[in-house]
């Protein structure tokens, strides 16, 4: 498995097939069929984070390219239009490599996945880099995924709408001009999603700015729908000073009359062995089926190869010292003759001991 940070630049008349694939909230196995077969079939992936490698390395190819950039040249996070450019540069790339090897088939030709946390279709430039693939003649297929929002209040034990709530407002707290005045109604739940924790807090604030009442209930989640979720709940007039504590981390927040609903939905956190850490003695092959089925219990496996497969101890010495046999003369057909060593001579004779008594044991009843 290859990976580099920048396609190659390279202009070519050749075209690529590019699908924008949903990567989910967090947790593997919440990935789609579709998702997977194209991850298996990729010839490079466009990753915007570790996790996101982390599911290409599971599912992807041997060989697979892995593309990952978060920061534009003088390490400012990327615009839009800069990934754009980078999803629609890396598509022309794989379709040229495609051509050069003559991979391209009546199947379709070279095949980039650009892998998006959550949904593609939100908080993120679908639409940008999909006029950017179009403008250079690039098919594309976007394959949708469990979003953060759905996938984080899912796993929390929080459902998003009930009799009391209605309708959902989800905010990126990283918008300047965030619609905050559509989550005021209580009736409405509020998802907030951010990339830390200061982010949230002040995506909270601009909300009790914009007038929700201070005693609603709040959910705070961190590292959602993994075996390390951890969900706090407080209100809204006391989660932002919570946040700037730096207890927390979390990067989705739920505000609404449906999270007291926690206290008796929450089903992944309640996992008997949930926040349990377990080290498995086996190699990465061995270990898979174990690490899944700790995981169904909500606990995280890891593999640790402390067990190694070798020749029985007592010929692994009899060959060692084998070979330090010292010849004391020649047997009768004229090769050399060895002393074994005294482990191997005891046994010996043990044998000959046995067999002789065996032998004198079988005597009478043969003379009869």
């Amino acid at each position: 498995m290859s990976t580099t940070s920048r396609p190659v630049d390279g202009i070519s008349t050749q075209t690529a097939r590019v699908a924008f694939v949903g990567a989910g909230p967090g947790d593997h196995s919440l990935l789609t069929v579709r998702a997977t077969d194209l991850l298996a079939a990729a010839d490079a992936v466009v990753v915007d984070s570790v996790a996101a490698e982390d599911i290409v390395k599971q599912f992807g190819r041997e060989d697979v390219t892995i593309i990952e950039t978060t920061q534009g040249d003088r390490g400012s996070a990327l615009t839009h239009a800069s990934w754009a450019k980078l999803v629609a540069r890396a598509a022309t790339q794989v379709a040229k490599n495609a051509a050069q090897n003559g991979a391209a088939t009546a199947g379709g030709p070279g095949l980039l996945v650009r892998l998006m946390t959550g949904d593609p279709t939100a908080f993120h430039g679908l639409a940008a880099e999909l006029a950017a693939c179009h403008k250079a003649g690039h098919s594309t297929e976007i394959v949708p995924g469990v979003s953060t929002s759905a996938g984080v209040a899912a796993y929390a034990g929080i459902p998003l709408t009930s009799r009391e709530s209605a309708s959902v407002h989800i905010v990126d707290a990283a918008t300047s001009d965030a619609d905050w005045g559509g989550g005021v109604a209580s009736t409405t739940t509020v998802v907030v999603i951010g990339t830390d924790a200061a982010q949230l807090a002040d995506g909270l604030d601009r909300l009790l700015e914009a007038g929700r009442d201070g005693a609603t209930p709040v959910a705070l989640t961190e590292h959602g729908t993994t075996v390390e979720q951890k969900t706090t709940t407080t209100t809204l007039a006391e989660a932002s000073a919570l946040l700037r504590r730096g207890d927390l981390q979390p990067d989705v927040a739920l505000v609404g009359a449906t999270v007291p609903l926690r206290d008796e939905m929450s089903w992944y956190e309640t996992k008997p062995l949930f926040g349990w850490r377990v080290l498995v003695p086996r190699t990465k092959d061995q270990a898979g089926p174990t690490i899944e089925r700790l995981a169904e219990y909500g606990a995280r496996g890891e593999t640790v190869p402390t067990i190694s497969v070798e020749a029985p101890a007592r010929r692994s010495r009899c060959s060692a010292r084998s070979r330090a046999w010292s010849p004391v003369g020649t047997s009768g057909s004229g090769s050399p003759r060895s002393t074994p060593c005294g482990p191997c001579a005891r046994s010996s004779r043990r044998s000959a001991s046995t067999c002789g008594r065996s032998r004198a044991s079988r005597s009478p009843r043969s003379a009869a």
